[in-house]
C-alpha cells in the first residue's frame, strides 16, 4: 500500500484488507496486549510523503485523516490491524462495492467494540494503542483510556454507528445496482447478503416478524446454495453462524407459543429446514478450520421437545470467543457467566490440542519407533 498511491483500483485491495482485518480484530477482541511484538521481524511502515499535487478533501479534514494508501498504510494506529474511520467508504471516488466492504468492516469493529464496553468497564484498547490515540487525537489519558480508535470515531461521528453504516452500505449497493447495465445475475450478490446478515444480527432487539424471518431464511438459503462464500476472506462465516444461530432463537420461540394454524406449522417446519441445511454446511466448514477461529457451534434439534420446551438447546453450546458472536448465542448473560463458559470452551480447546499432540506423529516418526521396536525384539532373539 505505501507504494500504491496512484495505482488505479488500489481501494478494492484496501477495503479487502479492512475486511479481513474486522476478522482477526473481532478474534482478538479489539485487545492487542496478547499478541507478539513483530517490529523485529516485519519493520513498521515509514510515514510517507504526500504525492506533488494531491489535496486534503472535506472528509478527510472532517475525520482528521488521510485517504491515500501510503498513508493509511502508516498510520500508527493501522500498524496491528486497520482501525478507526473507515478510509475507503469516505472515499467518494472509490468504487462502490469497495466502499460497502470498508463499511461493513467498520460496522463489525463498531459492534465489538459497544459489546466489550457494554459487558464490562475494562479497557477496550491496549496500552499501546492508547499511547497511539493519544498522541493522534491529542486525548487526555483520561479521555482515551477506554476508547478503541473506531469508538472514538464513532463516538464524535455517530454517522459510523454500525446502524448507519448499514443504511449507508445498503444505499450505496442500491446506486450502484441501478447503475449497472445489464443487471448483474444473483450469484454476484455476496455484498447484498453480508450486509442483510449484519443487519439481522446487529440488531438482535428487533422484533422477529414475518419480514425479518424471510431475510433470515434468504441469507441462509443464498449460503446454503453457495457455500463457497463460506471461504471468503473476513468474518464471513462467523456472521452466517451467528445468522443461524439468531434462527434457532427464532425457533425455540415459535416451538415455544405454539402454532399459530397451518400458516404457523408451515412457517415453522421451513424454519427447521431451512436450520438443518444450514447446520450441515456450517458443521462442515467448521470442521476444516483451526479450533482459535471457530464459531459458536451449531446444535441439532431436539425433534421430540413438548411444546414450552425449547427445541434448540443453546445453553450447553460453546461460545464463540469473539464478544460480538457471544452476543447472538447468549444475549443478557453477565459478565461472570460469560467468562465461565468462555473458560470451559478454552479448556476443550486446551484438552483437545493436547490429545491431539499425542497422536499427531508424522511417517518419519513412526518409522522410527517400528525400527526400534525391531532392533530390541533382533536383540531378544
Amino acid at each position: 500500500l505505501a507504494q500504491l498511491d496512484e495505482v488505479p483500483g488500489v481501494e478494492t485491495l484496501m477495503a479487502a484488507i479492512s475486511f479481513q482485518d474486522s476478522l482477526v480484530y473481532m478474534i482478538h477482541n479489539a485487545s492487542e496486549d496478547n499478541l507478539p511484538n513483530i517490529d523485529g521481524e516485519i519493520p513498521r511502515v515509514s510515514p510517507a510523503h504526500d504525492v506533488n499535487g494531491t489535496q486534503t478533501t472535506n472528509a478527510e479534514k472532517k475525520y482528521g485523516i488521510r485517504i491515500l494508501p501510503s498513508r493509511v498504510a502508516s498510520n500508527p494506529i493501522n500498524q496491528i490491524w486497520i482501525q478507526g474511520a473507515p478510509t475507503v467508504l469516505i472515499n467518494e471516488a472509490a468504487p462502490a462495492k469497495s466502499r460497502v466492504l470498508d463499511a461493513m468492516a467498520c460496522a463489525i469493529r463498531s459492534s465489538l467494540d459497544e459489546a466489550k464496553s457494554r459487558l464490562t468497564k475494562e479497557p477496550i484498547q491496549s496500552s499501546r494503542g492508547r499511547i497511539i490515540s493519544r498522541k493522534r487525537k491529542f486525548l487526555s489519558d483520561a479521555e482515551a483510556k477506554d476508547k478503541s480508535a473506531t469508538e472514538w470515531e464513532v463516538e464524535h461521528h455517530p454517522e459510523l454507528s454500525f446502524i448507519n453504516l448499514l443504511a449507508e452500505a445498503s444505499n450505496l449497493l442500491k446506486k450502484d445496482e441501478d447503475a449497472s447495465s445489464p443487471a448483474l445475475p444473483s450469484i454476484f450478490g455476496g455484498h447484498r447478503l453480508l450486509v442483510s446478515a449484519l443487519d439481522v444480527i446487529l440488531n438482535l432487539d428487533r422484533v422477529a416478524d414475518n419480514f425479518q424471518l424471510q431475510r433470515i431464511f434468504n441469507v441462509l438459503e443464498g449460503m446454503i446454495e453457495r457455500p463457497i462464500m463460506l471461504f471468503q476472506g473476513g468474518p464471513t462465516y462467523h456472521i452466517f453462524t451467528n445468522c443461524t444461530i439468531f434462527l434457532a432463537h427464532i425457533i425455540n420461540k415459535l416451538h415455544s407459543d405454539g402454532f399459530n394454524g397451518n400458516f404457523g406449522k408451515a412457517q415453522f417446519d421451513e424454519a427447521i429446514n431451512v436450520y438443518n441445511g444450514s447446520r450441515i454446511v456450517l458443521t462442515k466448514h467448521q470442521s476444516k478450520l483451526p479450533r482459535r477461529l471457530r464459531c459458536h457451534e451449531v446444535p441439532s434439534p431436539n425433534m421430540c421437545a413438548k411444546i414450552g420446551e425449547p427445541m434448540i438447546d443453546l445453553t450447553n453450546t460453546s461460545l464463540c470467543l469473539c464478544r460480538n458472536c457471544q452476543d447472538c448465542i447468549a444475549p443478557g448473560l453477565s459478565a461472570k457467566e460469560v467468562a465461565k463458559r468462555v473458560s470451559i470452551n478454552v479448556d476443550k480447546i486446551n484438552w483437545q490440542r493436547y490429545d491431539e499432540k499425542q497422536f499427531e506423529l508424522n511417517d518419519h516418526a513412526l518409522l522410527t519407533v517400528l525400527s526400534r521396536i525391531i532392533a530390541e525384539e533382533e536383540m531378544i532373539l
